[in-house]
């Protein structure tokens, strides 16, 4: 019990965050967001279906399934993400990252 309040001190966000995102959606995908855990940008293309990173020598793709309001399956993983302010959260497991806008 200790452990999950721990985990949600660190990363809970609320189902009305969760909504909002949905309404975001949009804006998040087809654009690029720095991740400055991995050293990649990244991009969420609807067009493809596909996840991109981009460490700026090389590109990897990955296919993505979206469960609504806030959720991206990407392999064994799975993401949530949340608005903040001009940039995004996103949970992955214990690990929680704020990305904001990548230029490429």
């Amino acid at each position: 019990m200790f452990f999950l309040l721990l985990m949600c001190l660190f990363s809970c966000h609320t189902s009305e965050e969760a909504e909002e995102f949905f309404d975001q959606k949009e804006e998040f995908e087809n654009h690029w967001w720095d991740s400055e855990n991995f050293g990649v940008c990244l991009l969420v293309d609807s067009y493809e279906g596909m996840v991109v990173f981009d460490d700026g020598d090389d590109r990897w793709f990955f296919p993505y399934e979206f469960e609504s309001p806030n959720i991206y399956h990407i392999d064994d993983y799975t993401a949530n993400v949340f608005p903040n302010e001009e940039c995004y959260d996103i949970v992955v497991g214990l690990v929680h990252e704020t990305i904001c806008e990548c230029a490429l």
